[in-house]
């Protein structure tokens, strides 16, 4: 309605559409006064100017006659351009629509309104609640169920920060970290639950804490939206950092009540890395880039091979063998083939692994030769390379004399 009304009235210099820019004056209250809004700089109208509620006439105030209507005498200077330029450019000419006028005007309102739900978490807690560490807690607890986020911290940093040496000092970090968590922010609450776990290693609630960790890393991990790429095609650093943090949990706290849940999301973690191993090795392997398919291989059936009840390895270990023939490397071949027949008997690669070791054994040794590097020729810049030959003079040098020569006198000095 205020758009509307913004749009249809005629009481506004030059027109709605001749004031593209919006000024706010600086307030701290809570509320802003329409008043405050000005619609095309700092000495423009404002919204209650402009709505009537208060006559403006180039920047006079205006008296009502008896009857209440306003009387406003126009001059050149009112109704001409507006002396102010605007903040996009604007030279004076009409460059807005009304569409986009009713938008400023409803974000600004828009902007306005919401401010009155801010809470300042700064402000000190008062009541009961001051005084009394497990009642500031228990209250913190309340508004993160009523998902009263700021109101939740509130409480809980007055906790933390007033009552350092109290219980529940700690129990408030691992509520905001819990808070982090439920809102989404997983880097920040694996961060939070690492501090905790650091601070308060002997703490009742650090394994939880710890299994915490892993999963605030696994919550991060890359999505399966159906209009982006597979997320096993993607960076799978949160995965890995969600593996380590699990398998760091498990060893520190064998006992605990999470190890359950921790070792299902670690299977998840190990599962969603072989899958990117294998489509790495696929993408080496689509451009015949051979050395690096079959060092891909490797790692997967060295570091995941135990899944799938063996048959990744087996798989990982034939096509790495493959690999290497294309590589026509014999010795690397022969590795990769007897790695599969011993530590995969049933595999149903074992026969043909067999057949090409046979085959392997009767071929003759040969060394693969290296190939020669070429020199690249020289930069016309270059400085000539310096030869060790030394170079031709005009005249031979004369050789030196053998022992059997006579050795030629020395001419005799003046004498003294």
């Amino acid at each position: 309605s205020l758009a509307t009304e913004l749009l249809q009235s005629q009481g506004w210099p030059g027109g709605p559409l001749a004031h593209a820019d919006l000024w706010l004056e600086d307030s701290d209250a809570q509320n802003i006064h329409i008043g405050r809004v000005r619609l095309g700089g700092t000495e423009g109208p404002t919204l209650q100017d402009f709505l009537s509620l208060r006559p403006y006439a180039g920047g006079r105030r205006v008296a009502k006659r008896s009857g209440g209507a306003s009387s406003v005498r126009w001059s050149r200077r009112d109704i001409g351009p507006p002396r102010w330029p605007g903040r996009w450019g604007w030279s004076g000419t009409e460059m807005t629509s009304n569409r986009t006028i009713a938008a400023v005007v409803l974000a600004a309102c828009a902007a306005c309104a919401g401010s009155k739900d801010n809470v300042d978490i700064t402000k000190p807690v008062t009541g009961a609640e001051a005084s009394n560490a497990e009642k500031a807690y228990r209250r913190g607890l309340s508004e993160m169920k009523d998902k009263n986020y700021l109101e939740a911290v509130r409480y809980l940093e007055w906790v933390r920060n007033n009552f350092p040496y109290s219980q529940y000092a700690a129990l408030s970090e691992l509520a905001l970290a819990d808070m982090s968590f439920d809102r989404g922010e997983s880097g920040t609450a694996a961060t939070q639950y690492q501090d905790f776990v650091k601070s308060h290693p002997s703490h009742p609630k650090a394994d939880y804490a710890s299994y915490r960790v892993g999963v605030a890393y696994y919550e991060d991990k890359p999505s399966d939206f159906w209009l982006l790429p597979p997320s096993n095609e993607k960076d799978q650093t949160p995965i890995r950092k969600a593996l380590d943090a699990l398998q760091r949990f498990v060893l520190s706290y064998p006992k605990s009540e999470w190890v359950p849940k921790a070792r299902d999301l670690i299977a998840e973690c190990r599962d969603r890395l072989a899958k990117h191993e294998r489509y790495v090795a696929d993408f080496y392997w689509k451009r015949k880039a051979w050395k690096g398919a079959a060092g891909r291989l490797m790692a997967l059936a060295d570091t995941y091979g135990d899944l799938e009840n063996g048959k990744v390895r087996s798989d990982a270990l034939w096509r790495a063998s493959e690999a290497y023939r294309n590589l026509k490397d014999a010795a690397d071949e022969r590795k990769a083939l007897q790695r599969l027949v011993e530590e995969a008997p049933g595999s149903e690669h074992v026969r043909d692994a067999q057949a090409r070791l046979r085959q392997l054994a009767e071929a003759p040794q040969t060394v693969p030769a290296q190939p020669k590097s070429e020199a690249a020729p020289a930069h016309p810049s270059a400085p000539a390379p310096i030869s060790t030959v030394p170079e031709p003079t005009s005249t031979p040098p004369r050789p030196s004399p053998t022992p059997t020569e006579a050795q030629p006198a020395k001419p005799a000095g003046p004498r003294r």
